[in-house]
């Protein structure tokens, strides 16, 4: 239980052993109202008076608990919170401010909370310990399990919120404050070297294949999970080298896959200056291991591509510049 801010009042100026009543009647045995007002209304009053202070100084508002009738609280309510240490999967409540924390390490999972400390229809809030990452188990089995709104298991860290409320042996979520999207890591590159190329991307409605167009650029990545999301953002500065139409093509792709992921292309007509052609690609990790994207262009014809610059030389002292942009994004 929280500590009670009330403190209790001691009746002071109380005769607990009156004078003897003899039965005899004499003035002695008289009943006079001010012994009884000396003896016991004044402490009384006194008392009433300063249990009336002290619930005004604990308590600062009164606090109505009448069953179907309006129950305002002034000001704010205020839930303490408690670090509770998950032990294989579980912890045992005893109040409606939890801060998880991982039982080794920074992180663990959630599996089910016990019941047994509070009252059905309770209200919880959820959050993590500085620094932890702790998974919440969607329906993990057992009493005291959790039902999440999406099915889906939560990762929350610092920060986050999930607010839930007991309803019988389970627990079930009523709304939660957490990044849906959050950036685990963002590793780039970016060059403005001067490169040329010749080998060609056909302009059909073929998927290009990674023995087309010369490779230009790289980017390593290592994902941390496999259900994470990994955007590929790449920008590139190219240039025909003729004034004759062309269309130039730009293409992703990983590791040695033959298919590029994404490409993007580009219709020059009739200049030889450089473009700039952008696209982005959103896909789900494929695992834990390390991941090579590379960036490959070519034209539909024969001709020689200038990567940032123009007729194989290069503009703007290297600032005129291309790159790759890996975000691996988390639940």
């Amino acid at each position: 239980m929280p500590t009670n801010p009330y403190s209790s009042i001691s009746l002071s100026g109380y005769n607990s052993s009156p004078p003897p009543d003899d039965g005899s009647q004499v003035s002695a045995n008289e009943i006079v109202w001010q012994k009884h007002l000396d003896k016991i209304g004044d402490p009384l009053k006194t008392l009433a008076e300063a249990i009336d202070a002290a619930l005004v100084t604990s308590f600062g508002k009164v606090i109505n608990r009448d069953a179907d009738e309006d129950n305002p609280v002034g000001g704010t309510i205020c839930l303490t919170e408690k670090i509770f240490t998950i032990a294989s999967g579980a912890i045992t409540p005893t109040r409606s401010n939890v801060v998880l924390a991982a039982e080794s390490g920074t992180t663990d999972t959630l599996d089910s909370m016990a019941t047994g400390s509070v009252s059905d229809d309770c209200l919880m809030i959820l959050s993590v310990d500085t620094g932890d990452t702790i998974t919440i188990n969607d329906a993990g089995g057992g009493a005291g399990q959790i039902h999440l709104v999406d099915s889906q298991d939560l990762i929350m860290v610092t920060n986050d919120r999930l607010f839930l409320i007991r309803d019988g042996a389970d627990w079930y979520e009523i709304t939660r404050a957490v990044d849906s999207e959050r950036i685990i890591q963002i590793v780039s590159t970016e060059t403005g070297a001067v490169s040329t190329g010749s080998t060609v991307i056909p302009h059909d409605d073929t998927i290009p294949e990674i023995t087309e167009g010369n490779e230009y650029m790289t980017r390593t990545i290592t994902p941390t999970s496999a259900s994470n999301r990994l955007l590929i953002e790449v920008t590139c500065q190219v240039e025909n080298g003729t004034a004759a139409a062309r269309h130039i093509v730009v293409a992703l792709f990983r590791d040695a896959v033959t298919n590029a992921l994404a490409c993007a292309f580009l219709q020059v007509i009739t200049d030889a200056q450089p473009k700039t052609i952008a696209f982005q690609h959103i896909m789900t990790a494929p695992g834990t291991s390390e991941v090579t994207f590379r960036v490959r262009i070519g034209m539909e014809t024969s001709g020689t591509i200038t990567f940032n610059g123009i007729g194989g030389s290069r503009k703007y002292g290297g600032v005129l510049a291309s790159s790759i942009v890996v975000t691996e994004i988390g639940p």
